[in-house]
């Protein structure tokens, strides 16, 4: 995915800290629970989902216009979608594979939601 250079380093900052301060698990846990969140509520709004619509719009034929107009439409719906797969494979990424697996991992992960994102958004262009 786009976000994936952001992995290792989402992976070298989240450690549990800030999740630690209020909750008394495993460390492990909390510090999947942080890359996930910081994931999920940062990476993918900011970085992910303005590529995927421009980029999409762009292969679509559609103007900046219309694609930002496309992704506001979208954007909720997608986004709820985008958890449901996301949190939970994003969240054992984190906590059970080894640094080495985690880019090969999401990349299958990857491919599997682009098919569903590509699904759910559809064709752009109205049929007359």
């Amino acid at each position: 995915g786009f976000q994936t250079p952001l992995l290792p380093w989402i992976i070298d900052h989240c450690h549990g800290d800030v999740l630690g301060q209020v909750l008394s698990i495993d460390t492990n846990i909390l510090a999947a629970a942080e890359c996930t969140l910081f994931n999920q509520l940062t990476v993918i709004p900011i970085v992910y989902y303005p590529l995927f619509f421009g980029i999409t719009g762009y292969v679509q034929n559609l103007d900046s216009e219309a694609s930002l107009a496309r992704a506001k439409a979208q954007f909720t719906t997608l986004c709820i979608r985008n958890w449901k797969f996301w949190i939970p494979a994003n969240f054992l990424q984190f906590c059970l594979l080894p640094s080495e697996w985690q880019v090969p991992y999401t990349c299958a992960m990857g491919f599997i939601w682009n098919v569903i994102l590509s699904a759910s958004a559809g064709d752009a262009r109205v049929e007359d």
